[in-house]
């Protein structure tokens, strides 16, 4: 960023700058979560479990323990890239026509519920990867739940745009209204229910959470509610370990998560960026923005086409991230007009392969 005084004074904030790590979120407070358990001999692991933790607490709206998430893992002793897949599928109840009848798979609401993946995804990065105790990992998140945090500007506006649903509801009434007016920026939230759940993986692990008391709760919720999820899609949930994927962008090695996670698109995206000139474009100029843009653009065709869960779908992964295909791709950008009609392409075509065995 530029200061209007000219180039004297290049930006308005110094650099951000640490000599022992680092750690970056949608929120300061779970930002400072990370680092907090950093500060107390944590490793990035345990750093991005707290600042995770944190972060459902203070957006609860974006994220939290009653959802999904994909955990990324570079460690430099080895060199090694791995992944968890923390998301959960639909409960077993969950079937086509129960979803055609309703008008579709709802977007809100106790249907919309998948298997929550997040906790068993933490557990398991921490278990392989953490070196502190759960309870030093969870402490960061539970002391806000319970001594409170200024509601943000971001997530006041969610709130009140949710309020007519949160007013009608007994249990988000009473923890995100102000007897039923939606909290304003700066007013201050306590969650001491979901500190007292956090206490409880920590101090229990796993089984409560997919088998224990908790699960338990969030069945009979569920049901009261008449939602799908059963006591049988948590004690039959597990995250696993998944082999990243990845592609090259002039020199360097990208990775991402396999689907059922959308991170090809990323991956697409640069192979086909490749083919073009993009420094020489600008940063953030018409015509770089443009190209990104188309890009993207391609990419969400493939995804909205072909991926869904590979367990189910046979996905042509390898023709996607080829550097041939993206080459074809890459021919169907002008930088001068936008594309009037995206469709997918044919990844298919470069999908060819061979395989042997010497023994």
């Amino acid at each position: 960023m530029q200061s209007p005084h000219g180039d004297k004074f290049p930006g308005f904030r110094p650099s951000i700058m640490g000599r022992n790590g680092m750690v970056t979120s949608g929120h300061p407070l779970a930002s400072q979560a990370g680092i907090q358990t950093m500060m107390a001999g944590g490793n990035a692991i345990d750093a991005a479990i707290s600042t995770a933790a944190a972060l459902g607490v203070v957006e609860p709206h974006s994220s939290g323990i009653g959802g999904d998430g994909f955990i990324l893992v570079y460690w430099a002793e080895t060199g090694i890239v791995t992944g968890v897949n923390a998301t959960g599928p639909a409960p077993y109840a969950a079937n086509r026509d129960l979803y055609l009848k309703q008008g579709g798979i709802p977007m809100k609401g106790i249907r919309s519920v998948s298997v929550p993946g997040l906790v068993d995804g933490w557990l398991k990065a921490h278990q392989r990867y953490g070196t502190l105790k759960l309870d030093q990992v969870f402490d960061p998140a539970i002391s806000l739940c319970e001594n409170g945090f200024p509601v943000s500007h971001h997530f006041a506006n969610s709130l009140s745009n949710e309020n007519a649903r949160f007013a009608e509801d007994p249990y988000t009434r009473a923890i995100f209204t102000d007897n039923g007016q939606p909290l304003k920026t700066g007013d201050i939230l306590y969650q001491k229910d979901l500190g007292m759940t956090l206490r409880e993986i920590a101090a229990k692990g796993r089984e409560t959470f997919y088998e224990g008391d908790i699960a338990q709760a969030m069945v009979q919720f569920s049901q009261a509610y008449d939602g799908l999820l059963t006591g049988k899609d948590l004690s039959g949930y597990q995250a696993s370990w998944v082999d990243p994927i990845y592609t090259t962008y002039r020199g360097y090695n990208v990775y991402e998560m396999p689907p059922n996670s959308s991170g090809h698109i990323l991956l697409q995206e640069l192979n086909i960026v490749e083919h073009f000139d993009l420094q020489s474009m600008g940063c953030n100029t018409a015509e770089s923005v443009h190209l990104m843009v188309e890009a993207k653009r391609l990419s969400f065709a493939d995804r909205e086409k072909y991926v869904a869960d590979p367990d189910w779908v046979d996905i042509p992964l390898r023709g996607m991230l080829s550097k041939a295909y993206a080459a074809k791709q890459a021919e169907r950008i002008n930088l001068d007009q936008m594309l009037t009609e995206v469709v997918s392409g044919t990844p298919e075509q470069f999908e060819d392969t061979t395989c042997f065995c010497v023994a």
